[in-house]
């Protein structure tokens, strides 16, 4: 049988070229999938293989994060603990996530990207770790205000400090 001047099938063929719609990379036909995966000969996909792959990661840890965002911010604190090499201990049940920040008294929303009042979870000794009664939710701004706080929001942290006694 006379398969023509190539052996492969044109989607497959590495000397076809496409332009990918997100990432704007002139790459081989290749480099992208079929949409029909079980037809051989059926056109491929607008986008690559590689930003396909980043949009359905991206899509997945936003549902996990709205789904579930105290297995998702635990998640976090095991890499995290791993990455420092500092204690962790603590379950699911440990992150409880107030509707309130407990330090500024700002509402806490949970959404795709992270803002100064996304919940985030606070080491309240930071040198003890991820262990149980030593991590709180807090709003990410309280738990970054070391940095770059005013004077009104280091004293509402030094409030909450007070208040609380591991």
């Amino acid at each position: 049988m006379h398969q023509g001047k190539h052996s492969k099938p044109w989607n497959l063929r590495e000397d076809l070229m496409k332009t990918c719609n997100t990432c704007g990379e002139h790459l081989p036909i290749n480099k992208f999938s079929r949409i029909d995966k079980l037809d051989k000969n059926s056109p491929v996909k607008d986008t690559c293989k590689r930003c396909s792959h980043a949009k359905r990661e991206q899509e997945r840890r936003d549902r996990t994060w709205k789904d579930d965002a105290r297995q998702c911010m635990l998640n976090n604190c095991r890499q995290r603990a791993k990455e420092k090499s500092i204690p962790f201990n603590i379950d699911k049940e440990d992150i409880v996530i107030p509707d309130v920040c407990p330090v500024l008294g700002i509402k806490l929303e949970r959404g795709g990207s992270f803002k100064g009042n996304s919940p985030s979870v606070d080491k309240f000794i930071p040198e003890l770790g991820y262990v149980k009664g030593n991590v709180y939710v807090i709003s990410y701004r309280a738990n970054s205000i070391k940095t770059d706080a005013t004077l009104e929001e280091i004293l509402k942290i030094a409030e909450y400090m007070s208040n609380r006694a591991i």
